[in-house]
């Protein structure tokens, strides 16, 4: 009777064990997709309250296991593909290589404009016409030439001696340092008398300078090479001393007896010029 009781017992109870094994079979599929919407409010949060109205009413008529596929993958797929679309980094690269092409040009004619460019010509030294030397002369001054003039054909006839060959380049020689050694004499003691002091001017000053620079070229020749090159130098120093006494010292000398002493050393001047160029035709000739 016990057994008839309990197994009449277990028949009642089985229609409400059935019927709370569905309502829980039936409550099962439906959490995960309530649970679906925290995960992704956080991302989309108006989207998800759309999404988790309408999965209530699809659960019943679905199967069990539509729901929970549905939902995770509408989740993943939604959010990557905003994050990289927002992101553009081919934006930066494609300004960059147009800028520093443009740079690099805009500086090369700076450098080049800048830099060290050619130096500047240097500027002719001016020339002073006979004229304008005219104007600067005084008696002085031209006191001064005539000596400085003297003094330079003394130095270039100091160094025959001990190196000429021939012997009409020696006498030659000689006759300089006599003659103008008396001309310079004869100059002083006029300006002993007048109580006139020489003064120096460019021209007085540039006959110095390329005194030196001859003889200096002079010093080291000797025999036929130096017999050639020192009466050549004295064709061109005669034919120079000489267009200065008639250009310039004669017609601006004011004193008379200065006047008269350089009218007086012109033919000494050219007589000498005479003889420079009879010797160098022999020189050259090898007479």
């Amino acid at each position: 009777m016990q057994s008839r009781r309990l197994i009449s017992s277990v028949v009642l109870l089985l229609p409400a064990l059935f019927w709370s094994s569905c309502k829980l079979f039936q409550m099962g599929p439906v959490a995960p997709s309530k649970a679906a919407p925290r995960a992704t409010a956080k991302a989309t949060p108006k989207a998800t309250p759309k999404a988790t109205t309408a999965a209530p009413a699809a659960a019943p008529a679905a199967a069990p296991t539509a729901a929970p596929t549905a939902a995770p993958t509408a989740a993943p797929t939604a959010a990557p593909t905003a994050a990289p679309t927002a992101a553009a980094p081919t934006a930066t690269p494609a300004t960059t290589p147009n800028a520093t092409p443009k740079a690099a040009p805009q500086t090369l004619p700076a450098t080049k404009a800048s830099g060290p460019t050619a130096a500047p010509a240097k500027a002719a030294p001016k020339t002073i016409s006979a004229k304008e030397a005219r104007a600067h002369l005084t008696d002085p001054t031209i006191a001064a030439m005539v000596l400085a003039a003297n003094n330079t054909d003394i130095s270039y006839a100091r160094l025959v001696s001990s190196r000429a060959e021939r012997a009409d380049v020696k006498e030659f020689g000689q006759r300089m340092l006599t003659d103008h050694a008396g001309v310079n004499g004869l100059v002083n003691d006029l300006l002993t008398k007048l109580n006139v002091t020489p003064v120096d001017n460019a021209a007085s000053l540039d006959m110095r300078d390329e005194s030196a620079n001859r003889r200096d070229a002079m010093r080291d020749l000797t025999a036929f090479s130096f017999d050639s090159t020192y009466i050549e130098n004295e064709v061109a120093y005669h034919v120079k001393f000489l267009a200065t006494i008639d250009s310039m010292m004669i017609p601006v000398a004011k004193n008379a007896e200065l006047k008269g002493l350089l009218m007086a050393v012109r033919p000494a001047v050219a007589a000498h010029l005479a003889h420079a160029e009879q010797v160098r035709a022999n020189v050259i000739s090898r007479k």
